[in-house]
């Protein structure tokens, strides 16, 4: 199993953000160089997912116990390997991090902001 992936507009296992950022550079737009941290990595560290519902205590409970569990979680063997490639090959010191989730552009999903 890969965790990281190259920003491509096709790859559908990508958030909306960056296939976004892939579709701009595909264009010839210049955008900062990087890659993704697939969405497989959340579900080997969260393999339990709430459905949508309502954003109630009940669901921001599940959400504090899903945080713990991922917190816990130890890393899947080869992430940390890929993660320390992926870097090298960016070059440089400092880096952004930006979160997306492909289940975030779903209807009616109750993800935004939370991974």
């Amino acid at each position: 199993m890969s965790f990281v992936a190259s920003l491509t507009a096709s790859d559908l296992g990508l958030g909306g953000k960056a296939r976004s950022l892939a579709r701009l550079a595909a264009l010839g737009f210049a955008t900062p160089p990087g890659f993704v941290v697939r969405d497989e990595l959340f579900r080997v560290l969260c393999p339990h997912r709430l459905a949508p519902g309502p954003l109630d205590e009940s669901a921001l409970q599940a959400l504090d116990r899903i945080r713990g569990d991922i917190d816990r979680a130890p890393w899947p063997q080869g992430f940390r390997e890929e993660l320390a490639s992926g870097l090298r090959a960016l070059g440089g010191s400092r880096f952004s991090v930006r979160s997306s989730f492909a289940s975030e552009d779903e209807g009616g999903a109750l993800v935004v902001g939370v991974y």
